[in-house]
Parts: C-alpha cells; structure tokens; sequence
C-alpha cells in the first residue's frame, strides 16, 4: 500500500468519524461544489457554511492527528 493510498483511507476514515453535516460539507467543497451549491445541498443558509466548514476542518484535524486508540465517533 503506497503513502497516498494510506493518506487517502486515513482521510476518508477521519471523515466517516465525522456526524454527517460536516462530512457532507467537506466532500462537498472538496469536490469543487460552490458554497451556494454546498448551502443549498446541505439545507442550509449560504451565510452559516463559512463557519459550518470551518467547524467541520477543525473537527477533521483533530481526528486526523489524535492518536488512534482514542479516537471515538464524533455522531
């Protein structure tokens, strides 16, 4: 297994520890969606995504770098 491959699953376990929004969110704006896009996807106003997706990025960071036997689901 290459080093991408393992950043990719690490990535995408990390997301799936997320609850949905925020996961969603995050793929969504990935993916090249605009913000209106993301809001209208999500149910929500365009105005709260700025600080959904930044909520959701630092969520994503601390399971990123949480060591492994103590990561929890954030659902």
């Amino acid at each position: 297994m290459g080093m991408i491959t393992l950043m990719t699953s690490g990535y995408d376990a990390a997301l799936a520890r997320l609850p949905d929004a925020y996961a969603t969110a995050i793929r969504l704006a990935d993916a090249g969606l605009t913000a209106d896009e993301v809001a209208a996807t999500l149910g929500v106003e365009p105005e709260s995504l700025p600080p959904l997706l930044e909520l959701a990025h630092r969520k994503l960071r601390r399971e990123l770098t949480r060591p492994q036997e103590k990561r929890r689901s954030l659902n």
